[in-house]
């Protein structure tokens, strides 16, 4: 399978909901519904609502002077709106590339020549839903004191619900957003370096209520670009075909959008794991 050349933070974040849904969703294929507007009162529609909101938060002067420059940073690049924009998180992005091997051959100069893979680049899209700072003393270099207050940047993902299960928000939302936000904290880590900002290795995942009551705040560490791109690049061969799927929980199945499931799509393309009723794929 051929891969995209550019994949949003989302999608990627998706593989920990179901391996195979967020195989499909990078080809195109897109959940079936009626047509005709959304309801109101769909979790989509208040979800988005709730992020709009929390957008326009009243903000700190350092906050104020970050997504100034975020904002003057993106747009010199041209990184405004990808053609997936669907309205959430920044109103730019940010991109990083990485390098993973593909599977297939690809012929070189000499005739007849092939190999069993070859390198190929995707680049990661990410809107991350929000910037906070913090003030720290630390040891900074080339400082005329040792310790001195230095700003560090935070990233914030907001997520919406009705109510928590038990206290908590459910681990198979929760999983999901946690990576979401390694991997903005891998996008951004080089990017806020060259703005001359420092990504504190702490981030937020913060759970809100419909009606905007913050319901639980998880902190999240950043692990390093290392563990992320080990990660980045597992998901990648589980897509390519070189991994098996891992099997997704029942319920998981039971509610899933028919246009994943028996190539109900356009592109044709159905569930593996489906298809081979449940016989494809790992389980754990």
């Amino acid at each position: 399978m051929k891969l995209p050349p550019r994949v949003r933070v989302h999608k990627f974040a998706r593989y920990y909901y179901c391996a195979e849904e967020s195989r499909l969703r990078i080809m195109g294929v897109q959940p079936f519904y009626k047509e005709g507007p959304l309801d109101t009162r769909s979790p989509i529609v208040k979800g988005n609502a709730m992020d709009s909101w929390l957008k326009e938060r009243p903000r700190d002067p350092s906050e104020l002077i970050l997504m100034s420059k975020l904002n003057k940073f993106a747009q010199e690049r041209g990184w405004v709106q990808p053609d997936e924009f669907r309205g959430t998180g920044t109103d730019f992005y940010f991109p990083r590339s990485i390098e993973y091997k593909a599977p297939g051959s690809r012929v070189y100069d000499l005739p007849g020549t092939e190999i069993d893979s070859y390198t190929a680049t995707m680049e990661i899209a990410a809107h991350p839903d929000d910037f906070t700072v913090v003030w720290r003393e630390t040891t900074v270099e080339d400082a005329e004191l040792d310790m001195k207050r230095v700003p560090f940047t935070q990233i914030v993902e907001y997520k919406s619900t009705e109510e928590l299960m038990d206290g908590e928000y459910p681990w198979f939302k929760r999983s999901q957003a946690e990576f979401q936000l390694k991997l903005y904290g891998w996008v951004m880590h080089p990017l806020l370096k060259e703005m001359g900002e420092i990504m504190d290795k702490q981030m937020w995942l913060r759970v809100y209520s419909f009606n905007g009551l913050l319901l639980k705040s998880y902190s999240v560490m950043y692990p390093g670009d290392e563990q992320i791109e080990k990660e980045i690049r597992y998901i990648i061969d589980v897509w390519s075909g070189k991994e098996d799927p891992i099997i997704p929980n029942e319920f998981k199945c039971k509610v899933c959008n028919h246009s994943f499931k028996l190539g109900e799509n356009p592109q044709k393309e159905g569930c593996r794991i489906w298809a081979s009723n449940y016989t494809f794929g790992i389980r754990k």
